[in-house]
């Protein structure tokens, strides 16, 4: 028998708009992360080695940055096939979201800078773990009652989408405790998104 067809309630809207939005925000922000990089003007030629060797700092974190926003951003339009409506809720969830997506570029040209001190290293990760907090908390917030998903969405998915989000945030958090050896956190920046990349973590519901 096939279930009733969901009719929005009046606060509900279509998630068209909050995803044009999302696409927007992670296309501005992939781009400023490569704006710390820079030589300054009227840099000898012979200087030119000694410039761009101190700027290899700046140039992974913007690396490893931009793979991390493309593997958020990649969960994030995973979100959006499961989640069909929005309500005030999920739209502030999403906002929120965002700032702490505009803030990555931020975070990345300290951790660039000084990723040799503890600070930078645990900026960077508490901007990713807040970041991925309200990200998850979208995924509660739509799934939680189902009023924002298709009604007979396989909870096998919605355990999957919490078992993705966990991950990366108890990882994070690792990298965070470990800061006080910086350069053991930013190895472990660089590795965690790979799991995702290589899909390790993704698994079809039933298997």
């Amino acid at each position: 028998m096939q279930e009733p067809e969901h009719i929005p309630a009046q606060h509900e809207i279509s998630t068209n708009r909050l995803e044009t939005l999302t696409d927007g925000i992670f296309a501005i922000a992939m781009t400023l992360l490569v704006f710390g990089l820079s030589i300054p003007d009227g840099t000898p030629s012979t200087q030119l080695p000694a410039k761009l060797s101190l700027l290899l700092p700046n140039v992974l974190s913007v690396i490893v940055s931009f793979v991390i926003l493309g593997v958020v951003w990649v969960a994030t339009h995973s979100q959006f096939q499961y989640i069909r409506r929005a309500d005030h809720v999920l739209i502030w969830l999403n906002l929120s979201f965002l700032l702490c997506v505009t803030l990555v570029p931020f975070s990345a040209g300290v951790l660039g800078r000084y990723a040799n001190q503890p600070i930078a290293v645990i900026l960077y990760g508490s901007n990713l773990i807040v970041c991925l907090l309200f990200h998850y908390g979208m995924w509660r917030h739509a799934t939680r009652g189902g009023n924002l998903v298709d009604a007979n969405l396989d909870p096998r998915v919605v355990r999957m989408g919490t078992r993705l989000a966990w991950f990366a945030i108890i990882a994070y958090a690792v990298a965070i405790s470990l800061a006080f050896v910086p350069w053991v956190s930013v190895i472990l920046y660089t590795l965690i998104p790979v799991p995702y990349i290589l899909g390790v973590l993704y698994r079809r519901p039933g298997r």
